[in-house]
């Protein structure tokens, strides 16, 4: 039986889980607290959420910070720069959407692209963007993929490359693909259905030092810009099959590589 979002409220209510913000004193629109049933609700679901992502995880640690913290921390955070979580209510159908989320729907809809970002600022992720549909265009396959980007330390970097390839030693980029060479086109009607992360294709993820960008850009000297795209370019490739292991297989890769580089403004 189809229960409407009011009577759900109304019953939380009425079972003690939760109340209107500030009930006794007049309210605050838009705010809850938890009553007693609700706390315990929502520790046992902090606790499977600690559970599985901290303390079952070999890569996560706790950690409470404080509330108040140095102004430094909500710019390097983004906050200061651009961050932004909007949300938009639909009228017809009385819901609530990120509007990230709607954007990103339909990018993909639209032959946009679909990647997720973690440790870049708002103008790398910009350029990388434009990195990303630079490949795909470059290799003539439609962007039905989704596809997991981080930009971390030089320790993060080394501690993947000692756990999953047996090598103890600082890379500039890791790949970890979840199908072997494509061959383009391909459809999503290729695919079976466990490949899909929602609507899209999971094709992989793909790890970067940010000191190995630093040291290399300085090396080759070019721009900090420059190399970070080419590493993007470069995982992206492996991501889609490509790899350079034989000469020939070198010359196409780099080949590709130079031509999308200079094809987004990055020449050396």
């Amino acid at each position: 039986m189809v229960k409407s979002m009011d009577t759900i409220v109304n019953l939380c209510k009425a079972r003690g889980y939760i109340y209107p913000g500030s009930e006794i004193y007049g309210g605050l629109s838009n705010t809850w607290d938890y009553g007693p049933l609700g706390v315990e609700l929502k520790n046992n679901v902090k606790a499977l959420w600690r559970k599985k992502f901290i303390q079952e995880s070999k890569y996560n640690v706790g950690l409470d910070a404080a509330i108040l913290m140095n102004p430094l921390v909500w710019v390097a955070s983004g906050h200061v720069g651009g961050f932004s979580d909007p949300l938009i209510d639909c009228k017809e159908c009385k819901t609530r959407h990120r509007a990230d989320k709607l954007i990103e729907e339909w990018a993909h809809e639209h032959g946009k692209d679909m990647i997720m970002f973690t440790g870049v600022s708002l103008p790398e992720k910009k350029l990388l963007k434009k990195v990303e549909k630079a490949v795909f265009e470059r290799v003539g396959q439609e962007n039905f993929f989704s596809v997991d980007l981080a930009v971390t330390d030089g320790d993060t970097v080394r501690q993947f490359n000692r756990e999953y390839r047996g090598i103890d030693a600082e890379t500039d980029v890791l790949s970890f693909p979840y199908f072997d060479k494509l061959q383009f086109p391909v459809k999503k009607e290729d695919f079976t259905d466990e490949a899909f992360d929602g609507k899209y294709v999971a094709l992989g993820s793909i790890m970067i030092s940010r000191e190995r960008v630093a040291k290399q850009a300085e090396e080759y000297g070019h721009s900090f810009e420059r190399e970070l795209g080419f590493l993007t370019c470069h995982g992206l490739l492996h991501l889609l099959g490509f790899d350079h292991m034989t000469p020939e297989e070198e010359k196409e890769m780099f080949g590709l590589t130079d031509d999308i580089m200079n094809g987004v403004g990055l020449k050396r």
